[in-house]
């Protein structure tokens, strides 16, 4: 009787501890699938935040687009497209501009990844015609003068005036815009001195 007693509250042992052990597996398991569901929505977050987001002062919302054009004499807009592959390297040259020729103010920044048709659009309404623009692809930078789009400049070198800006493009596999690419499409344009001749 009491070997079977034993045997008993060995059994008993053993089923609590496999009952724990499947807890515990529940549990982990669960913490798992929340902290990877975590990171794939702070994931996609990311993928839709510029690195400029926070850089320069102004960053407008679709709503926003025409009335800050008009409202402006000038408006140099860099649009991003956050989706691009290309996105990384041009934000990462633009910043190195921005931080050396202290351009903040002077870039408004445009996220076209949640609503790209939004921007042609309101574009079409300050301008009869604009199929100019149809040509860019973004991640591009828009110049707006007395509220009309001037020029563009998108990441495959596209050029909406085809101004001399010396654009270099010595290998056919690079459609990143340099950091001079930018620089010679601001400086057209009188948004930044000769580089010789920076603070």
């Amino acid at each position: 009787m009491i070997e079977e007693v034993k045997i008993m509250e060995k059994t008993t042992k053993t089923v609590k501890n496999y009952a724990i052990l499947f807890i515990l597996s529940v549990i982990i398991l669960y913490v798992a699938w929340w902290l990877l569901a975590q990171y794939k929505l702070y994931t996609d977050y990311q993928k839709n935040i510029s690195t400029l987001t926070g850089v320069v002062t102004f960053e407008i919302k679709p709503s926003e687009i025409k009335p800050h054009i008009k409202e402006n004499a000038t408006v140099f807009m860099y649009v991003a497209n956050t989706h691009a592959k290309e996105t990384a390297k041009i934000e990462s040259n633009l910043l190195k501009l921005i931080d050396q020729y202290r351009l903040k103010d002077e870039i408004v920044l445009y996220n076209i990844s949640t609503s790209p048709n939004v921007l042609i659009q309101e574009i079409n309404l300050l301008n009869e015609d604009q199929n100019e623009l149809k040509k860019l692809k973004a991640p591009m930078i828009l110049f707006f003068k007395d509220g009309r789009l001037v020029d563009g400049i998108d990441s495959t070198k596209n050029n909406i005036i085809k101004t001399n800006l010396n654009l270099k493009n010595n290998n056919k596999n690079d459609h990143n815009l340099s950091s001079r690419d930018i620089y010679n499409f601001f400086k057209n344009y009188d948004l930044i001195e000769d580089i010789n001749n920076n603070d």
